[in-house]
């Protein structure tokens, strides 16, 4: 049976996030509230926990996943360049619902990207979300909490219907937007565009 603990998404509870810390570095899988939908987490350096969000998803294996970070200086061991188009767009949309994508470099595992040379990456403005990946040390792997092909979840009841076997949800109430992030591909020196999400960006 799930664990369903309740956070505030002003103040998150110390408590709260240690556990669900806990629970990340120990190889588990949490749902938690961003300002976007409901995510489905691991720590990144976990194969086993990886593999089982693919799997309690029914995702396809050559479809990689994000990372979460909580501060820009996160992203650099990350990446192999960043452009002066991907700082603008850091600095002007982070946090908040855009997602970049970057060359990685080595330190993210080849299993969390299903082997591609690219790793998207958010800093979400979600205060549970800021300080799950704030008080872990480590960038966060997140995707939607919710079957492949249904509608992402806005809510914890939501997540919890599509998603039967996480170890740990931190229910914090609805998501304030509801829609997916906007996915903008920054390996080069001009930006594309990929996915048009709730944040409208110029490039």
């Amino acid at each position: 049976m799930t664990n369903i603990i309740k956070i505030s998404s002003r103040r998150p509870q110390r408590g709260a996030i240690n556990l669900a810390c806990k629970v990340l570095k120990q190889g588990g899988v949490i749902i938690f509230p961003t300002e976007t939908v409901y995510g489905l987490g691991a720590s990144p350096f976990r194969k086993s926990a990886i593999k089982r969000i693919f799997r309690m998803k029914g995702r396809s294996l050559n479809n990689p996943m994000a990372v979460l970070v909580s501060k820009m200086s996160q992203v650099r061991p990350l990446v192999k360049n960043i452009t002066p188009k991907a700082m603008e767009l850091m600095r002007k949309h982070w946090p908040g619902a855009l997602t970049l994508i970057f060359e990685k470099s080595g330190k993210i595992p080849a299993y969390v990207t299903s082997g591609r040379k690219t790793i998207g990456i958010r800093m979400p403005s979600h205060k549970v979300a800021l300080k799950l990946v704030e008080k872990c040390g480590i960038p966060l792997v997140a995707t939607s909490a919710n079957l492949s092909g249904l509608k992402p979840s806005k809510t914890a009841g939501e997540a919890l219907d599509s998603i039967k076997d996480a170890d740990l949800i931190l229910d914090g109430g609805p998501s304030r937007i509801g829609a997916a992030s906007t996915v903008v591909d920054v390996t080069g020196e001009l930006a594309k565009i990929l996915r048009r999400g709730t944040l409208k960006v110029r490039i």
